[in-house]
């Protein structure tokens, strides 16, 4: 898994910084389901590994693309839609362009949303987010 590996964006944030990192609570009292990686408006994201897109949605003003990787399932969140090409069903390998990190209506800085989700014995994605951090680390 390991040798397969690309890191998905440019950041300018390390993602395993406790307050950007999955858990965390911002100041609406949200929780964290994911990790963010603060970045520069328009920063290419790549896939972390090879996949097959599972689903490709608007979520808010911004899009989002879920790629099964085989293991597991990820979410990236945060993209511009006018850099999102991919449609459901579209392989993608290792390191490929998957879009671009967009800018937030609510003033937010620009980062992009990982989400990491399991399987169930069907190859269904799970409702419950799994910490990727653990897996990250090992990899990195």
């Amino acid at each position: 898994m390991k040798d397969n590996f690309a890191f998905p964006v440019s950041a300018i944030k390390p993602f395993l910084n406790p307050k950007n990192g999955y858990g965390a609570i911002d100041n609406s009292g949200t929780v964290n389901f994911g990790i963010d990686f603060v970045c520069e408006c328009r920063s290419i994201v790549r896939s972390i590994f090879d996949g097959m897109i599972y689903d490709v949605d608007r979520h808010k003003n911004l899009w989002q693309i879920i790629i099964d990787h085989g293991e597991f399932f990820m979410l990236y969140s945060g993209l511009a839609g006018d850099t999102v090409f991919a449609k459901n069903g579209d392989y993608i390998i290792s390191g490929e362009n998957i879009g671009k990190v967009g800018m937030f209506t609510d003033g937010k800085k620009p980062l992009l949303h990982l989400e990491m989700y399991g399987k169930d014995d069907l190859g269904r994605i799970l409702d419950q987010p799994v910490d990727p951090t653990a897996m990250l680390k090992e990899i990195l």
